[in-house]
């Protein structure tokens, strides 16, 4: 652990969590590109973060966006 926590990045052990071994450059590099493009925020999103007065508690916020994301993706709640 110690090893990893001084040589390897977060994505690096992520991959390794994952598919069970250390990804070579080739491999990280396809999983960096595959997080990235999941990773891409509707921008409905966007306006609903926006509508939250600045002063709104950010657990409140998060817990509030987290709920919106289904209206985004009905396919998430298929587990």
């Amino acid at each position: 652990i110690e090893e990893l926590a001084e040589k390897a990045d977060f994505l690096e052990v992520a991959y390794l969590l994952i598919f069970g071994e250390l990804p070579n450059r080739d491999k990280l590099q396809t999983f960096q590109n595959d997080l990235k493009e999941q990773s891409l925020v509707a921008e409905d999103m966007k306006k609903i973060l926006e509508g939250f007065p600045t002063s709104a508690h950010p657990m409140g916020v998060l817990s509030s966006l987290t709920s919106a994301l289904v209206a985004f993706n009905p396919s998430s709640v298929n587990v």
